[in-house]
């Protein structure tokens, strides 16, 4: 196992512990969870890469402003789903597939999870991703960053290395 793969194996058990917590808490509880996951700027710039740090925060900006919690359904069950950038980078199982196109604009560090909410017993799920855990206590939210983030320059076929 390479230590890349490490991190992100170990990754999983504080995401599943955060969606459980999430999945168990009242209405209240929940909101303030969802509300404490929004950026700060040094999560910004933790997240990505300075190019496009500020650009990202304003993206996000409307968001924050118009999103409600998390849906809840009923007998909740979910999958969850680690990567790192480079396995984003190679189309991780689990994410989304607009990542690819925008791994050159995220920090190394960072692993993401995504994760999927349906009911027992049910195929159809509501699918979410772009959270990352900052530190042991501090969890921040980026949905979907292709959308907020311009694609990256191609490379020049005059650049000399």
């Amino acid at each position: 196992m390479t230590p890349e793969d490490a991190r992100v194996e170990a990754q999983y058990p504080a995401a599943r512990t955060f969606l459980e917590t999430y999945l168990a808490a009242s209405p209240a509880e929940r909101r303030a969870i969802f509300a404490a996951l929004r950026p700060t700027a040094d999560d910004y710039r933790a997240v990505f890469v300075p190019a496009v740090a500020l650009r990202a925060a304003r993206g996000y900006q409307m968001l924050w402003g118009n999103t409600a919690a998390w849906p809840i359904p009923p007998l909740p069950v979910f999958e969850v789903a680690c990567a790192s950038v480079g396995m984003l980078a190679a189309g991780a199982t689990g994410f989304p597939g607009g990542y690819e196109a925008i791994t050159a604009w995220l920090q190394p560090e960072p692993i993401w999870i995504a994760w999927s909410v349906s009911t027992r017993g049910r195929t159809n799920a509501t699918q979410l991703d772009g959270l990352v855990q900052r530190a042991p206590d501090r969890w921040a939210w980026f949905p979907r960053p292709w959308k907020v983030l311009p694609p990256p320059p191609l490379p020049s076929i005059y650049e000399v290395d």
